[in-house]
C-alpha cells in the first residue's frame, strides 16, 4: 500500500503525510503499508478516496475517528 500512497501522493502533488486515503470507508493507516494489493483484493475498478491535508478539507462524505480509527461516516447514522 505504501508504493500506492506515494503514487497518489506524487500525482496528486500533495505530502504523503498531508494526503488521507481510505477504501471502502477506512483509513489506509501504516498498518496496511506492508500489504499489496492482492492482500487487499484490490483490483481493476477498485477507487479510493483522498484528502489533502495541506489545507483544511472540507470532508464530505464526513470523516469520523472511531476505537478502530478514521472511517467515512455512512448516511444515516
Amino acid at each position: 500500500m505504501l508504493d500506492l500512497k506515494q503514487a497518489a501522493a506524487s500525482k496528486l502533488k500533495v505530502p504523503l503525510d498531508k494526503l488521507l486515503l481510505f477504501w471502502q470507508g477506512k483509513e489506509l493507516t501504516a498498518a496496511y503499508d506492508g500489504r499489496t494489493l492482492l492482500d487487499m483484493n484490490l483490483h481493476t475498478g477498485f477507487s479510493l478516496q483522498g484528502y489533502d491535508l495541506t489545507e483544511e478539507p472540507d470532508f464530505w462524505p464526513a470523516v469520523i475517528d472511531t476505537p478502530e480509527g478514521r472511517r467515512i461516516s455512512t448516511w444515516p447514522q
